[in-house]
């Protein structure tokens, strides 16, 4: 029978555009991250009781790591958990801020973002711990742990909208109380000391990229706007 020209119904239709894109291949490195802690979390066994002490002795970070130039550790260090609880935490905050910042920033943005606060933040705690003057705040403890990067990432984000940014120097501000206060007390784990140090530390240096980014953004509307719709003077 010859053709009549009239598009078959089994035939896929381009008159309503492409069809969405999978939220997984939007978020490819959120999806990553997330599954690399829960995979960690699986092989290590935090997804159910708390994380053998090796785990945290072989992958850990402490200041002094980092004064003996054990650098790999700043990485080692962002992968694992150390019960169910700081697990569940990890992947719902990580899928949370460093997917906010993947949609608006894109994917290098939100790799860079995760993993240079996680780092900035952990050296901070070497700079506080080889001062004299700041050494007490913080112990020579090794910690595990993605915290540092979820925060900084969600502190980057909340900072970019203007209604919601002051969120990061409020949770700041609760950060150095509750810090200040652990590394008063003689009955916590060091870790659980230098964990408020970083938790500082990211919220900072997120909670500045955010704003710094969101000026920017600001700037550059400013000057499509001046050059007018053609891109010449209004």
């Amino acid at each position: 029978m010859a053709s009549t020209g009239a598009p078959s119904s089994d035939a896929p239709s381009s008159s309503h555009g492409a069809s969405p894109t999978p939220w997984p291949r939007r978020y490819p490195v959120t999806v990553l991250l997330v599954g690399i802690l829960l995979g960690a979390g699986l092989a290590t066994g935090s997804a159910w009781h708390a994380v053998p002490r090796i785990v945290i002795h072989d992958a850990g970070f402490r200041p002094s790591d980092a004064l003996a130039l054990e650098l790999w550790r700043l990485l080692s260090a962002a992968w694992f958990t150390t019960d169910p609880w700081s697990l569940v935490q990890a992947l719902a905050l990580t899928g949370l801020g460093v997917g906010l910042v993947e949609r608006r920033l894109g994917s290098a943005w939100a790799a860079g973002a995760f993993l240079g606060l996680h780092a900035l933040s952990f050296l901070s705690l070497t700079l506080l711990y080889a001062l004299p003057a700041t050494r007490g705040l913080v112990r020579d403890a090794r910690d595990i742990g993605a915290s540092a990067g979820y925060f900084g990432t969600l502190a980057l984000a909340l900072a970019m909208t203007p209604r919601w940014r002051w969120l990061v120097p409020a949770f700041a501000i609760v950060t150095v109380v509750s810090w200040l206060d652990t590394a008063a007390a003689h009955h916590v784990l060091g870790r659980d000391v230098n964990a408020g140090a970083e938790h500082l530390f990211t919220l900072v240096y997120g909670g500045l990229a955010g704003l710094l980014v969101a000026r920017r953004s600001v700037r550059r509307g400013g000057r499509r706007d001046a050059r007018g719709p053609a891109g010449g003077a209004p």
